[in-house]
């Protein structure tokens, strides 16, 4: 969609009413994509291929951050940089030129707060102002994840990655 980018979040709808259409369009790239490989190149993982239209999630940064599975052994210390998601490739994409400019709030976290994300499970005994902080970054959704990637963060640059 022009003006749009191409950073999307689907959701699902359901419905009782029947459809007319029983076509589903083949999935294809932008025309912008056409002799750009940007993504690829910036992808820390390696999961968008050249001859693979579809990210494959078994590879992609932010499928990996967003559990509290164990990071895979192929998996280098040195490509983690966020405590949840990836999106270098929707970072670096010419079409997300106009979302790039627009940022949020800057968000800290106290000690405590940072000892409750540690810990993976943070849904009880948060105070209010950390709630609206988990909230607003979205946290809430994978917080065995955030745990996770925090120590990966913490171990990088321990190790000086």
């Amino acid at each position: 969609m022009d003006g749009l980018g191409s950073n999307f979040s689907y959701m699902a709808f359901f419905t009782d009413i029947t459809s007319c259409d029983t076509e589903w369009l083949r999935p294809e790239p932008s025309p912008v994509c056409a002799d750009c490989t940007i993504c690829r190149t910036v992808c820390p993982t390696g999961a968008i291929r050249e001859n693979r239209f579809l990210i494959d999630n078994q590879r992609c940064l932010s499928c990996l951050n967003e559990t509290g599975d164990p990071f895979p052994e192929w998996l280098s210390p040195s490509v983690h940089h966020t405590l949840y998601d990836c999106l270098q490739c929707q970072i670096s994409c010419p079409m997300n030129k106009e979302q790039r400019t627009k940022e949020g709030k800057a968000i800290r976290f106290s000690e405590e707060e940072t000892t409750l994300l540690l810990s993976g499970d943070f849904s009880g005994e948060c105070t209010e102002m950390m709630k609206e902080k988990v909230e607003y970054l979205g946290l809430f959704q994978w917080p065995e994840g955030v745990a996770k990637n925090m120590k990966a963060l913490i171990n990088k640059q321990e190790k000086g990655l």
